[in-house]
């Protein structure tokens, strides 16, 4: 009888997030952006399950990955996900593992969300991250830390840091700063505060946004303090003041309706408190607990015509 194998997988917010200019070139990174980004998981989490099953199996068929929203998912409850099980990261992710082994590893996957897809969080590369550890510990593969990353990157330049050797299959990773093409990472202490999550009814194109930043960016860019973060992880009190995404303006001109959001949000939030999490386009509040009681409704109520999601979360 095979043995189920559990995981959670927690979604991340860019507390910050600065953005170079494209590579250019021709080689295999033509186009892509270094970044600099304060990454923090957050206690908003999908559970994905990996159960082998027998080797005369086709290895990576669509028909074994039941994949569905949660039915207490704060969007599309109980629903269908919205593309086809072959363009989904957990698919993906065990391909890219069957492919580094050289061999079929048939497995059965169970995934229920709960974090929004397309907006930001690193819903996809979380289930991603522990479909690769689920897979393999199900086919009782033994993998080096190096060799998981090395998969990664062909998976998702986000899976990494969802890899973390030192979290259990049911703990969050650490935080960590995140540089190049998301393989430099640098761990830090776990900070504690609420966040207030805006979640529009619309995503916003992850290649869009990039273009549109090409185009600004001379003007878009704004300072990674790095200092800053390091001694803010250090005491375990993230400052909103270090929060920034290089790329919030580019997402405005992509997609102008979040504009209305911010301004509205930050009526009730205050000034420059509402920031952007990857390349949109989830919001989010770094705020005090007993703050965060107080505005969630008069939040709610003022982006109501919006069609906004309010969560209420934390860092972990």
């Amino acid at each position: 009888m095979s043995t189920t194998h559990r995981a959670r997988a927690f979604a991340k917010v860019n507390l910050a997030l600065a953005v170079g200019p494209p590579v250019t070139g021709q080689g295999p990174k033509a186009g892509w952006h270094r970044i600099a980004s304060w990454m923090h998981a957050i206690d908003l989490s999908d559970n994905i399950e990996a159960e082998r099953v027998a080797d005369d199996v086709k290895s990576s068929a669509p028909e074994h990955f039941d994949l569905r929203w949660a039915d207490d998912a704060p969007l599309n409850a109980g629903e269908p996900l919205g593309w086809p099980v072959e363009q989904d990261l957990v698919f993906k992710a065990v391909g890219a593992l069957e492919q580094a082994v050289g061999k079929a590893l048939p497995t059965k996957i169970r995934l229920r969300k709960r974090i929004p897809g397309g907006g930001g969080l690193g819903g996809g590369s979380a289930d991603a991250a522990a479909a690769l550890r689920l897979t393999a510990r199900a086919h009782a593969i033994s993998l080096t830390e190096q060799e998981l990353a090395e998969i990664a990157a062909n998976i998702g330049s986000d899976v990494a840091y969802f890899l973390d050797p030192d979290s259990g299959a049911d703990s969050p990773p650490r935080p960590a700063i995140v540089e190049g093409f998301g393989d430099r990472i640098t761990r830090l202490e776990r900070c504690e505060a609420e966040l207030l999550l805006i979640l529009p009814p619309f995503g916003c194109a992850t290649g869009a946004v990039y273009r549109d930043y090409d185009e600004h960016m001379r003007r878009d860019r704004r300072g990674f303090d790095r200092k800053g973060i390091e001694e803010a992880s250090a005491a375990g009190a993230p400052e909103a003041d270090l929060c920034m995404n290089d790329l919030t303006h580019a997402a405005i001109r992509v997609e102008p309706r979040l504009a209305g959001i911010i301004e509205r949000a930050e009526a009730v939030a205050g000034a420059d408190r509402v920031c952007m999490s990857g390349s949109g386009s989830t919001l989010f509040v770094l705020i005090g607990q007993d703050r965060a009681r107080a505005i969630e409704p008069e939040l709610a109520r003022v982006l109501l015509a919006d069609g906004a999601t309010i969560i209420r979360t934390r860092l972990v």
